[in-house]
């Protein structure tokens, strides 16, 4: 009795011991998606992975920490084994090479379409595997249809919207990432050549200048919004309680199934419904990366391979779940794995294909729009 006892215990530890520890830095703003992070950490469990969720505001602050680690030669321990990042984020962090990589080894990587472009390219980046992509987003109006009957979908109609209705939308403060897209879909609503965003901003020159129609724009639609523009939710989260309680009438989201969630938690109406700038809204791809000085590369990839599975990828898919549209390709997949996928139509979500996909702007747009925002309403 006594050996069996210590048999257990010997085994306890044994399993223990074996082990790995993942911190993985995420943002951590919506309890849908912490939520499923925190069901995958059980899963990798069975696989002796310890997946600890580091729940940060802004990924730039990750960043910030690994050029502090590079910056003191700490090339093999760092407390950072896995990020979720994109944009001007991983701009930064390529350049600097802070990234272990290649990446796009991991057996699950087959299900990824290699042509198509939108994966292959953050930002306007080459990807080049030091990024594997791990969802899809595109940007969104969330709107309650028993105040709204026609939602406005272009930049006038936003306008019109809001000088017939004061103070019944807002966006969130900049530099919080769904503010500064609203910023971005405003300046492609708002000029003719929208290929230069695709461009670096320092090819924008003479006459060339959409952050001055951006600038004008947001001039005369400030006395319009909620509190007349003189403040701003900090998060795209503090709206939605405004928009339950009826204080505004929309808000906006980078998930076309994210309304979905709200109304099953309770946390908006029956009446909430989706739709987008019928133009084209801008979308892009978020992925996962592993720093440079990460003491756990060989787990972080397991972890990756994980979450990027046809299996995980359809349960991060379905809208009881998080409703992140996947990146891979059902054309990769077999019947058994497309089967996953598929789900009955909701009422509350934006219908796969309705409005076209907008590339994001050029990384370095990203800050000059900050900047300009600060310098005319700071």
């Amino acid at each position: 009795m006594r050996f069996l006892l210590f048999f257990i215990i010997f085994l306890f530890f044994s399993n223990f011991s074996n082990s790995s520890d993942v911190n993985f830095h995420a943002w951590g703003g919506s309890i849908v998606i912490n939520n499923f992070i925190s069901e995958s950490s059980k899963d990798l469990k069975k696989i002796n992975i310890n997946l600890k969720h580091t729940k940060v505001p802004d990924i730039a602050d990750t960043v910030k920490i690994l050029e502090s680690d590079k910056k003191n030669n700490n090339f093999g321990k760092g407390l950072i084994d896995l990020m979720w990042i994109n944009g001007e984020n991983f701009h930064r962090l390529k350049k600097k090479q802070l990234l272990f990589g290649p990446i796009n080894t991991v057996e699950n990587y087959k299900y990824i379409n290699f042509n198509d472009q939108s994966l292959h390219n953050d930002f306007g980046e080459p990807v080049e595997g030091m990024e594997v992509p791990w969802g899809r987003a595109q940007f969104v109006i969330i709107y309650d249809s028993d105040l709204i009957h026609k939602p406005p979908e272009t930049a006038s109609e936003l306008m019109a919207f809001a000088k017939n209705n004061p103070g019944r939308i807002t966006y969130p403060q900049i530099p919080e990432f769904h503010g500064t897209t609203f910023l971005k879909q405003i300046i492609y609503e708002l000029i003719d050549n929208k290929s230069i965003l695709q461009k670096p901003i320092s090819k924008c020159q003479n006459t060339c200048n959409p952050l001055h129609e951006l600038i004008n724009y947001l001039k005369e639609l400030h006395p319009f919004l909620w509190n007349e523009g003189r403040r701003f939710p900090k998060s795209v989260n503090e709206t939605i309680p405004l928009l339950s309680n009826r204080e505004i009438w929309l808000t906006f989201s980078f998930n076309p199934s994210v309304a979905a969630n709200y109304v099953k938690n309770g946390d908006l109406r029956k009446s909430t419904r989706t739709t987008s700038f019928r133009n084209g809204s801008i979308g892009n791809t978020h992925y996962l990366a592993i720093p440079f000085n990460s003491s756990n590369k060989k787990s972080s990839l397991k972890v990756i391979n994980y979450l990027i599975s046809p299996t995980i990828q359809a349960k991060k898919a379905n809208i009881n779940n998080w409703g992140d549209p996947t990146v891979l390709d059902f054309d990769l997949m077999n019947s058994e794995q497309r089967q996953m996928f598929l789900k009955k139509q909701n009422i509350h979500i934006l219908p796969k294909n309705k409005i076209p996909y907008i590339q994001e702007p050029h990384y370095s747009w990203t800050e000059a729009i900050e900047n300009e925002w600060f310098k005319a309403f700071n």
